[in-house]
Parts: C-alpha cells; sequence; structure tokens
C-alpha cells in the first residue's frame, strides 16, 4: 500500500471503531483533530507527516474511555496495521503517541517525553476540547453521563487524581470548564497550538462570564 491508500484505510477502521460513539469522542471529533494536525504540521519541520495524520485517526480506538477492553483492541490495532504494511517504527510510534497524549496521563505525574509527532497530535485534539466545538462537546458529554449543568454547592475539584478525573459523581459540566479546558491553553506543545488555542480559550472566559450573569439573574 502507498501512503494515500494507508490513511484511508486507516480512516474506515477509526470510523467502524468509534460509529457508535455518544460521549463525543466520535468520528466527527476524530476528523476535526485530523484537520488540527495538518494546521498545525503544515507550519512545522522534519516531522513524519504520515505517522502524525494516522495517530490524529486513531488516537481514541484504544482509549478506556470509549471501550472496555483495552488490551483486545491494541491487540486488534496492531494486527491491523501490519496487514496495511506500515513498518514496525510506524507502528511503535503511532502506539506510542496514541497511549501517551491523553489528559488523564497527564494527571498521573509520570515523566512522559513526547515527540514532536505526539505534541501536534496532542495539540490538535486539545484544541477541539475547547472554544466554540469544546463548549458544545462538553454539554453534549454531560448529558451523556447525566451531569447537573451547575451547581454553585459543588465547586471545581483541584489536583486530581486519574481516577478522580473519570469520576463525575456529583459533578457539573461548569466545573469541567475549571478543572480542565481552561487549562489546556497552557498546555499546548507546539507554536501553532498555542497561537490557535488563545483564541478558542477567549470563547470560553466570556461564554462563562455571560453564563454565570444569565444565572444570577444580572443579564
Amino acid at each position: 500500500m502507498n501512503p494515500e491508500e494507508q490513511i484511508q484505510a486507516v480512516k474506515k477502521y477509526a470510523q467502524k471503531k468509534l460509529s457508535a460513539d455518544a460521549s463525543g469522542h466520535d468520528f466527527a471529533h476524530i476528523e476535526r483533530v485530523v484537520a488540527n494536525s495538518k494546521t498545525i504540521a503544515s507550519e512545522l519541520h522534519n516531522i513524519d507527516y504520515l505517522v502524525i495524520v494516522l495517530s490524529g485517526y486513531l488516537h481514541d480506538v484504544v482509549d478506556d474511555k470509549v471501550i472496555t477492553n483495552v488490551k483486545e483492541e491494541t491487540d486488534n490495532l496492531i494486527t491491523f496495521l501490519e496487514s496495511i504494511k506500515l513498518s514496525t517504527n510506524q507502528i511503535s510510534s503511532i502506539l506510542t503517541i496514541i497511549q501517551s497524549i491523553s489528559f488523564k496521563k497527564q494527571l498521573s505525574n509520570e515523566s512522559i517525553t513526547l515527540s514532536q509527532e505526539a505534541k501536534i497530535v496532542q495539540d490538535a485534539d486539545r484544541l477541539d476540547a475547547i472554544g466554540a466545538i469544546g463548549i458544545a462537546r462538553t454539554f453534549y458529554y454531560g448529558g451523556h453521563v447525566g451531569s447537573k449543568i451547575y451547581d454553585p454547592q459543588h465547586g471545581p475539584r483541584a489536583n486530581m487524581s486519574p481516577e478522580e478525573y473519570r469520576n463525575v459523581d456529583n459533578q457539573t459540566v461548569i466545573n469541567h470548564f475549571y478543572e480542565k479546558l481552561l487549562t489546556l491553553s497552557d498546555s499546548m506543545k507546539t507554536a501553532p497550538g498555542m497561537r490557535l488555542a488563545k483564541k478558542r480559550h477567549r470563547i470560553m472566559l466570556d461564554f462563562l462570564e455571560n453564563f454565570k450573569a444569565e444565572w444570577d439573574g444580572q443579564a
């Protein structure tokens, strides 16, 4: 297979795996992350473009927030990547990227050194969690897990462990902005990612200011 054929095969694989997702990690999210990855990569040099695009498509297919058996899905993914004639090094790079870029992994306080390709895909994924799209996805996910929109009696958590982060009991959609989304702009690893995140960060701040004013009957 040539690179374009490999991209199309991986695209179909990801679409099949995530077609039933109802948490905001569906294939539309995947396509936006790939688009963000391409935008960031277009400004950088000495990168493996194919690995970036393939990792963008695959970054959620073995994530425990959308699947139940991580080992089985990882084994299935390796078998698939071998079947489309990716090299051992390419497969290793892709697996390392998709297993190391999550926010949950960041909370584990593990010492993680990201490749330039991983930084690009991570920034691309985080861009889709903020701004106007991020606001929409946050409320969509909140409805999916049954979270309240807002509760003044339950403030945002700080210094969460990975397990606490995934525990949505008694948490609210608005808290998620303060617990995660408003921290992402400062976590960007590439110059293009930082620049793009600033605008999206401002959109969220404006939204939260208006939300609070309307909640309190002041607007």
